[in-house]
């Protein structure tokens, strides 16, 4: 194919790509994109915009696009600063562009399709507020996500932000810039005693089976919220009592079935590939949790009278208090934890033991142990610094 090869409709309307026969850029063939409007008489205009080694994107395109017909409309030249490039289209070529440098693409782009694009996939970059975000982050609250993950939300905004200003496709503020960010103290944070996990699920029993065999299936493997909801039938083998986890943050884990989950279970797998638990409404994938599980906490008077986020009961503390339960037990029966704590690890879809050090803090029978006789390390058992649902 010519350099001047044949035009290609991309996916933004109005804007074509063209694929060189002869250039190359980054070890693949270069890529020209270039834009068809109207002027004032009518007649076609098509205008090259420029090649992707010369730092033009389909995102930029399609932002010179808007500019011209706002050009033509109003007859005045547009101000670049004010550029109407959606969201949408910057994270597009961002996902495009720079997602696959990370290592955690899936977590990200969970991210971005769950708890951001369906609010600002079509909003101009620069009609996004502040104010906006803390909401954003008030409602991912409230729906039992972590600061952890809202801070990882809004880190998410502001790397496209960032990147659509270096790339010179928009020159507006950077709206992550205006808000106040949740301070992280993790530290210690809620669990369930076995009464309290009672308590919980004879509440959503009453209400909601869905949302009952949703919390039952976290307390019992110590499953993410995340990882459940995104569960898929053929991802359960109840004739082995496993459940292979495609986990929201990298990498899979096995999480092991008791009976009690496995007969839950047993009564909800479908469709091979399809969801475990299904919305109600359309049969689409839950995202976050739901209205019945907030108000059985509620109704359960956990939260009542603590000021403190840090002690108030949400979906997570179900996987803390199956991993709390499992570390008290270990003790009491005198397993060697320097052992047993790589398995616990691996379990939860640790990336490193670390990160499972913290549930000490939480394992009232361990405090003393660990702060007296520690084996597996010489310094203060590190807090996590990543626990959150997508």
């Amino acid at each position: 194919m010519s350099e001047d090869g044949k035009r290609t409709p991309t996916k933004d309307k109005g804007v074509y790509s063209r694929t060189s026969g002869t250039k190359r850029h980054n070890g693949k063939a270069d890529v020209c994109f270039d834009i068809t409007y109207k002027d004032k008489s009518g007649k076609k205009i098509w205008e090259k915009v420029g090649w992707r080694s010369e730092g033009v994107s389909q995102a930029l395109a399609a932002s010179v696009r808007r500019e011209r017909m706002e050009e033509i409309r109003t007859g005045r030249p547009v101000d670049r600063a004010s550029r109407t490039l959606t969201f949408g289209a910057a994270y597009a070529e961002w996902e495009r562009t720079h997602l696959p440098k990370l290592k955690e693409q899936v977590r990200v782009k969970n991210l971005a399709e769950l708890h951001v694009l369906p609010f600002f996939r079509d909003r101009p970059m620069n009609a996004v507020t502040p104010l906006e975000l803390e909401r954003m982050g008030t409602r991912m609250r409230e729906g039992g996500f972590s600061d952890q993950t809202i801070l990882h939300v809004y880190s998410l905004i502001r790397r496209v932000y960032r990147k659509a200003f270096l790339w010179g496709i928009y020159n507006g503020p950077i709206p992550t810039a205006g808000i106040n960010l949740p301070q992280l103290d993790n530290a210690r944070q809620r669990y369930l005693t076995k009464d309290e996990a009672a308590r919980l699920l004879g509440e959503l029993r009453k209400t909601s089976l869905l949302w009952h065999d949703i919390a039952l299936l976290s307390l019992h493997t110590g499953m993410r919220l995340s990882d459940i909801l995104g569960l898929r039938c053929n991802q359960v083998n109840l004739s082995g009592g496993i459940i292979d986890v495609i986990a929201s943050k990298p990498g899979t884990y096995t999480a092991y079935l008791t009976k009690e989950a496995s007969d839950m279970l047993r009564e909800r797998l479908s469709e091979p590939s399809g969801l475990v638990f299904p919305s109600p409404k359309g049969g689409k994938q839950i995202i976050r949790a739901g209205k019945p599980f907030l108000h059985a906490v509620k109704a359960c008077g956990f939260n009542d009278g603590q000021p403190d986020p840090r002690y108030h009961v949400v979906f997570h503390s179900l996987r803390h208090t199956f991993v709390v339960n499992r570390i008290n037990s270990w003790i009491q029966e005198g397993y060697d934890m320097e052992n047993m704590m790589p398995y616990l690890s691996r379990y939860l879809g640790h990336k490193t033991i670390d990160e499972t050090h913290y549930y000490y803090h939480l394992a009232a029978a361990a405090t003393d142990i660990i702060r007296n006789q520690d084996v597996l390390s010489n310094k203060v058992i590190p807090e996590v610094t990543d626990y959150e649902e997508i």
